[in-house]
């Protein structure tokens, strides 16, 4: 009894250091464009007025959660929104820990709690507002409960299962693979030296509540996809660009390299070299929870290593607690019975050096200057040098509240942006905002003109205000576009860490009225 104390007290402690970990200077990472849509479509779900299959894109269950939290399109709603998916984070760490306890006892999943808890990869995605941290939680808890399911076979189990695998689906889609497991638990769990036909026997009063309730989600996931259909609304249930599948191998080749590069960054090299190793090791000792192991953290992955057209790294995130948990039973299971004390004490070890010297590090880091983690081409590319991060843009409007020149006591800005979404979250009462967005504010034209006498909102705003500051991110610092008709003072310029893309501040000014009616009426000179 007091050694399972122990357990469970160590095991609290680890939560809740992975918690302090998830939620320190949680908005350090400035917003990213996916969570812009996450936090709009959590206000419009919470408000009950409309079908929300028309933009579910796969993760319906993502907007009802984050709109439990009631986030204001703001930093500080953003904040609630990230602590919302990091608490999941923990529960993905928890049913990690479930998991390897089920197979291996409770050394195992004290190793499966540390290595979600403290792997990077589960530190970077469990700060945003995305998706794939709620999935992995309820992924981990549905492949859990299988286990609990076909061992004990019940109505009212299945009818538990049934419930963990259509939340996981309304989750995310890509969890789909997830519906295997339940066979898969019956063929290797379902009753040792029993023929096939009576395993399924046995299982089938867990296997058909389940089967009736993820039908029943199905279901009323297509209903809303047919009235949305029928009432002529656009939709979009499902990214259908996600996969293509002619890919071809070139494509997964591809692709794995791109696995490689974010596990080695992410996980470290030696503990990508460790994993399967130990993966080997279960399944030679413990081959039926090796095989299901394995079987479920291929089912979630190979899918978008094989067909994903821009594989991003979040993808594999619902695949992180499987990973703790062959990790945690691999380390063990090679060892005798009577050696298994001195194996959890080894690889508690081995997790402790794996913290301290790599995780640990990169979570100060991802806490306190982010600007400088070490991380994925891809996420470099999303997170920190393009256009669809708040980099520079969070800094400028910050800089402008706190030394902005003002007229009627509001700073005059204006914004011509690739996504005004951005900046709108930082924008606060001080601003008299307007922004000019290139994906919408020059339809059917889906970009920013190149003449910047073609940007309507500009253009008023020098003709009504004496001055107008722009927060841009089309124009790099070297280029000023002064000439007779207006001119361009710059006041600051911020590069987006780790590349070459800039936002940048001007102070516009009308220098001739009779110049700038010659400039509009023969644009582009």
């Amino acid at each position: 009894m007091g050694q399972q104390r122990g357990t469970l007290a160590l095991m609290v402690a680890l939560l809740l250091v992975g918690f302090a970990l998830r939620a320190r200077q949680i908005t350090a990472l400035p917003l990213y464009q996916d969570e812009t849509y996450h936090l709009r479509r959590a206000q419009a779900v919470m408000r009950f007025a409309d079908n929300p299959i028309a933009y579910a894109h796969g993760k319906l269950l993502l907007y009802y959660w984050i709109g439990l939290f009631r986030p204001a399109y703001t930093e500080a709603g953003l904040a609630a929104a990230r602590l919302g998916v990091a608490l999941t984070g923990l529960l993905a760490a928890a049913g990690s820990a479930a998991l390897a306890r089920t197979l291996s006892g409770r050394g195992a999943a004290l190793l499966a709690l540390g290595f979600v808890v403290f792997a990077p990869w589960a530190l970077f995605y469990d700060r945003l507002a995305m998706s794939d941290t709620p999935a992995a939680a309820l992924t981990v808890l549905a492949g859990w409960w299988t286990l609990a399911a076909i061992r004990r076979p019940t109505h009212q189990r299945g009818i538990a299962l049934g419930a963990l695998l259509g939340l996981a689906l309304l989750a995310k889609l890509s969890t789909a693979p997830l519906l295997g497991l339940p066979p898969l638990a019956a063929l290797l769990f379902g009753g040792e030296g029993l023929p096939l036909r009576e395993r399924w026997a046995r299982a089938r009063p867990a296997l058909l509540p389940a089967v009736a309730i993820v039908l029943a989600v199905g279901g009323l996931y297509a209903l809303g996809a047919l009235e949305n259909a029928l009432s002529g609304r656009p939709q979009e249930p499902y990214d259908p660009e996600l996969f293509d599948a002619a890919r071809g191998w070139g494509g997964a080749r591809d692709n794995l390299r791109v696995v490689w590069e974010a596990s080695a960054r992410y996980l470290s090299r030696p503990l990508v070299i460790a994993l399967p190793v130990l993966a080997a090791a279960l399944v030679w000792r413990r081959p039926r929870a090796g095989i299901y192991l394995l079987a479920w953290l291929l089912g979630l992955s190979v899918p978008f290593i094989a067909f994903a057209v821009a594989l991003q790294t979040r993808y594999f995130v619902p695949a992180l607690p499987v990973l703790g948990a062959i990790f945690g039973v691999g380390w063990i299971a090679p060892g005798k019975p009577e050696r298994r004390p001195t194996a959890i004490v080894l690889g508690a070890g081995a997790l402790a050096i794996w913290a301290l010297g790599f995780a640990l590090p990169f979570a100060r880091t991802l806490s306190g200057d982010p600007a400088a983690l070490d991380v994925a081409a891809i996420d470099r590319r999303n997170f920190f040098r393009y256009t669809s991060n708040a980099w520079g843009t969070r800094e400028a409007i910050a800089d402008l509240e706190a030394s902005g020149n003002r007229l009627a006591g509001r700073v005059p800005l204006i914004g011509a942006m690739h996504y005004c979404t951005l900046p709108a979250l930082y924008i606060t009462p001080a601003f008299d905002w307007t922004c000019m967005d290139a994906r919408f504010s020059f339809l059917p034209q889906t970009r920013m003109p190149d003449d910047v006498y073609a940007w309507p909102a500009l253009i008023d705003a020098v003709r009504r205000q004496p001055f107008t500051y722009l927060l841009t991110d089309y124009l790099p610092p070297e280029r000023d576009p002064s000439d007779d008709a207006l001119g361009w003072e710059p006041v600051a310029a911020y590069r987006r860490p780790q590349g070459e893309q800039w936002v940048t501040v001007w102070r516009v000014t009308l220098v001739d009225p009779a110049a700038l009616a010659r400039r509009l009426d023969a644009p582009g000179e």
